[in-house]
């Protein structure tokens, strides 16, 4: 069970969602330490300052996407990440298979279904 001081890295491109997310989190307890939009940036930040847990949307605007991402990460790091995606299930746990994914929620987000998949780590 996660608590609520440890420190979330979001990669999330779309600003709004972002803000919104961020906002939800803190008010729930949890710390949301960075606010980043693309894998290359997550990528950096996790090896020198690495988060408890990482909030990834799938779909990013740099060269990775989220699923590249992770897994990059996930190659040195035991970070648990939950996904955001609007797209097609079955196909992001197909390109999923060599990372851990500890979760994957629908967009647009619902906070409690996101606070308990975060309270289940």
């Amino acid at each position: 069970m996660m608590s609520a001081n440890r420190k979330i890295l979001l990669v999330e491109d779309e600003a709004i969602i972002a803000m919104s997310l961020s906002l939800e989190l803190s008010k729930a307890g949890y710390f949301v330490d960075h606010i980043i939009s693309t894998g290359e940036e997550a990528i950096a930040l996790v090896d020198s300052e690495p988060p408890d847990l990482i909030l990834m949307d799938v779909h990013l605007g740099g060269i990775l996407d989220g699923i590249e991402t992770a897994q990059q990460i996930q190659a040195e790091h035991k970070i648990p990440v939950i996904f955001m995606t609007g797209y097609e299930e079955t196909e992001i746990q197909k390109r999923s298979q060599h990372i851990d994914l500890n979760a994957l929620i629908k967009k647009p987000v619902k906070i409690d279904e996101l606070l308990k998949v975060i309270e289940a780590l």
